[in-house]
């Protein structure tokens, strides 16, 4: 099926509910869910202060880091990861445009139980596919994040974390505590299942 230009899905897009987030992650799959909950929005938060030493426009040293924004990957694809970084050295200038045509080398998906096959399936490939350097996974259900380096068109896992650990997670190189990442664990806890997603 031959590719359709962006101008043609950004009419559908703007349609849709303000509370409702779309992107198109291949030629036939448009994706649209709801605002995320708040394990998701702790995790978002957590990792945005993490972050933080490194963000320019806070004082910081070597990235822009963005939440939410909207980008145009080179492949016609519109994505919203939920945090982006750019290079300073790189990108010295970021464009004020919404959405970006500009290339992340750094995003981390925050995954949720609706959202976390088509993030695995669709978007980590994608990122790989385009160019992106960096890409986390990080499941605040399972307290886990994982990082990929993606390097000639795949993603490879260099590094998974979990719980209350403190580790350095490339690109960045200062050792980031987790454990502010996760809502308290449930009676129900599923800490059980997190060695099988480290194999």
């Amino acid at each position: 099926m031959a590719k359709r230009d962006l101008t043609d899905e950004e009419p559908r897009l703007e349609t849709r509910p303000r509370a409702i987030t779309g992107e198109i992650l291949a030629p036939v799959f448009e994706r649209s869910q709801p605002r995320p909950g708040r394990a998701h929005g702790r995790a978002v938060k957590q990792c945005l202060r993490a972050l933080g030493p490194y963000d320019v426009e806070n004082g910081g040293r070597g990235w822009w880091i963005l939440a939410e924004h909207e980008f145009v990957l080179p492949v016609h694809r519109y994505v919203v990861p939920d945090i982006a970084g750019f290079r300073v050295e790189s990108t010295p200038v970021l464009p004020d445009d919404n959405p970006l045509p500009a290339l992340p080398d750094f995003v981390c998906e925050v995954l949720s139980p609706d959202t976390a096959h088509d993030d695995r399936n669709f978007k980590l490939p994608l990122y790989a596919h385009t160019g992106v350097s960096w890409v986390w996974m990080v499941n605040p259900e399972l307290r886990t994040i994982e990082v990929f380096e993606c390097t000639q068109g795949a993603a490879d896992l260099t590094l998974a974390a979990c719980g209350d650990e403190t580790i350095v997670l490339p690109p960045f190189d200062a050792p980031i505590a987790l454990a502010s990442w996760w809502l308290p664990p449930s009676r129900d806890s599923r800490a059980s299942v997190i060695p099988r997603l480290l194999r």
